[in-house]
């Protein structure tokens, strides 16, 4: 089964499952892994550049071989400290963007 971000209906928030796990990667309650990597990180995790494919960050680091640290993370506002769903990130996630 191919597991992508779709919007179950109009009136429902996005669903964005990991596509290696599962994980809701954005629940609408608790804490989110989404980010934006560079693209030869993404390239290394062998999926698609398209909208839709997300990965917790648990899977990227599987598929990668290693721990992300915050090289690995682009320069997109979505990683920033201080954006303002900075809190709502897991640990893991703000560790990695922590991290040199």
């Amino acid at each position: 089964m191919t597991r992508t971000c779709r919007r179950r209906s109009r009136q429902a928030r996005w669903s964005c499952p990991c596509f290696g796990c599962g994980v809701e990667t954005i629940p609408a309650t608790g804490e989110q892994e989404y980010y934006s990597v560079r693209d030869e990180i993404w390239a290394a995790t062998e999926l698609p550049f398209t909208f839709g494919y997300y990965l917790c960050i648990g899977c990227l680091e599987q598929r990668i071989g290693r721990r992300l640290t915050r090289a690995d993370f682009s320069d997109a506002p979505i990683n920033a400290p201080d954006d303002d769903v900075w809190s709502l990130r897991t640990a893991r996630l703000r560790d990695r963007l922590s991290s040199s």
